[in-house]
Formats: structure tokens, C-alpha cells, sequence
């Protein structure tokens, strides 16, 4: 009785993994996952899009093992050619983001659309593309303020303390 349960039990098992595939499903993320935009201030000209491609389940799935590509169009326009996306960590081996830089050539919406590597297209999302930068850019300087202090102030006008130390 016992080798006919195992016999059983093997052929189950056989069975199962015999349905599973190959089990090579890294190039490609799983059915239902999406892609959408991390980057917050999209303005025309050349701008660094950031992608996060997340599963149904909130599960972050971008990975340097996963090249993607992605074509953006203006609404009611034609998709450009396919651009490659570099993965960068936003976590540091624990979630990532991929960035492409785009050419926003008009202001509006526009839908951007990610490939995989050996995989479907995730579906498209939109973005807002602004006429103008509503925030400085990578690696231009931080615009200018005039900041009071003690030297052509008085203390009481730039301190929330009652009593200010002049010092």
C-alpha cells in the first residue's frame, strides 16, 4: 500500500510540474502589471521621465534584469520610436525606477507606453506636460532669496523666541 501511494503522490507531482512551463518568466513582468510615472513636474524640451511598473498587488517590479523600451505620443498623435530606459535603485536593492530621457516638444497630455523585454506592452498611462517648470531642474541652481539676519534685522522680526539672545 505505501508504494501505491507513492506512485500516486510521484505522478501528482509529475503532473503539476509538467503544467507549470519552463519557469523562464524573468524578461517579462506578470499579467496585470501596470506602468506609471514617478517623475512630478514634466515641462517641454528634454526631460528625464522616471517609470515605476507595479504588480496588482502594490509589488514594485522594475529590475535590472528587465530591460524596458517606451514610446510617448501627444494626445491624438503618433508614437515615437521606441526609447531604452536605464534602471536606476530608488531604494537601493529593494525597488527601482527606470529613466528615459523624452523630448516634449508641445505642452499637454501625453500617454506613455512600456515594453519589456520579451514581453507584452503594459498599458499606456498619461502624464501632463507643462508649458513651464513649476521647479528648478537637475543641477540648475536653487533660485534666490533674500534672507534677514541679525546684522539688518531686528531680532524680534526674524525670532520666534520671546526673548531673543543677541549674543
Amino acid at each position: 500500500m505505501p508504494r501505491r501511494i507513492a506512485a500516486i503522490v510521484l505522478a501528482f507531482t509529475l503532473a503539476a510540474s509538467a503544467c507549470g512551463g519552463d519557469g523562464d518568466d524573468a524578461s517579462a513582468f506578470p499579467a496585470g502589471a501596470f506602468a506609471l510615472s514617478a517623475s512630478s513636474n514634466l515641462a517641454v524640451g528634454t526631460e528625464r521621465l522616471l517609470v515605476a511598473v507595479v504588480a496588482q498587488d502594490g509589488t514594485r517590479l522594475a529590475s535590472p534584469d528587465i530591460p524596458i523600451t517606451v514610446r510617448v505620443r501627444p494626445e491624438g498623435g503618433e508614437a515615437t520610436e521606441p526609447l531604452p530606459a536605464t534602471f536606476m535603485w530608488a531604494v537601493p536593492d529593494n525597488s527601482g525606477l527606470y529613466r528615459v530621457a523624452v523630448d516634449f516638444p508641445t505642452a499637454g497630455t501625453w500617454f506613455i507606453e512600456v515594453t519589456p523585454e520579451g514581453g507584452g506592452t503594459l498599458p499606456e498611462f498619461p502624464v501632463t506636460v507643462l508649458p513651464q517648470p513649476i521647479t528648478v531642474g537637475l543641477g540648475q541652481p536653487a533660485p534666490a532669496s533674500d534672507t534677514p539676519t541679525a546684522a539688518d534685522s531686528e531680532l524680534a522680526a526674524i525670532s520666534s523666541d520671546d526673548d531673543p539672545d543677541p549674543r
